[in-house]
């Protein structure tokens, strides 16, 4: 088994989300429920709760963490270094924030500034296959084919 990096893999329990139609006039007039397994409370952590919120955030902490690793090592830069590109005050909790083109390359969080087509442009021209100088297989059977045929 192979998992991707930034993927999520867990146990698979099993979950259904179910409506029961209710009175009309109140709301969708239909009134939903979520039903898991007896070992998959984690699967769909009910946020009305205390042990769901707990569940939410350490999905979220761990997410981060994830990210900021792969985003340093991309950046060729400490954990903290770009932690501390990423925040608006000094506090550490103040990160996450979202900086226009110019101010992440600014930060050091981005490398340049370009249109989408801009962007294709470059990386097709760069990594793009070369032209093929013969025929494909299909054309070359197909030829074989009508050659014989008449």
């Amino acid at each position: 088994m192979t998992v991707a990096p930034g993927a999520s893999l867990g146990s698979i329990g099993a979950g259904v989300m179910t409506g029961a139609h209710m009175q009309p006039g109140q709301r969708s007039g239909i009134q939903l429920y979520d039903f898991i397994s007896p070992h998959a409370r984690a699967k769909w952590p009910d946020p009305s709760t205390e042990e769901g919120r707990t569940e939410i955030l350490r999905s979220l902490g761990e997410a981060e963490a994830r990210f900021h690793v792969a985003a340093a090592a991309g950046r060729g830069m400490t954990l903290d270094d770009l932690r501390s590109r990423a925040i608006v005050t000094e506090g550490v909790r103040d990160g996450g924030a979202l900086f226009d083109g110019a101010e992440a390359v600014k930060r050091g969080l981005a490398d340049r500034e370009e249109s989408r087509m801009a962007f294709y442009t470059r990386i097709l021209g760069t990594y793009a296959p070369a032209a093929r100088k013969t025929a494909g297989r299909c054309a070359l059977a197909r030829a074989a084919v009508a050659g014989a045929v008449f």
